[in-house]
């Protein structure tokens, strides 16, 4: 048994992937829309904008992504 509500890197994998999934899945229900071959923009590059970015390069859109902040904008796990 691991106590994952205890984890100090607990928000690390909720914000990236329940997040992300959560989101898109709300917002593809809402507007009844595919998003393979859109322009999806995700404005920030923080754990939860990768996570959204992640999903929906998955669902086949174009992913763009916005960052003031010039350190987390370079993109180190490649999704830009």
């Amino acid at each position: 048994m691991i106590a994952v509500n205890d984890a100090m890197s607990k928000h690390f994998f909720y914000n990236r992937y329940g997040t992300g999934q959560s989101t898109l899945d709300g917002i593809l229900r809402a507007t009844n829309i595919l998003l393979a071959g859109k322009v999806f923009v995700v404005a920030g590059y923080g754990w939860c904008g990768r996570g959204i970015a992640m999903r929906a390069r998955g669902l086949g859109a174009r992913v763009i992504v916005t960052e003031v902040d010039p350190l987390p904008a370079r993109g180190s796990d490649g999704l830009v």
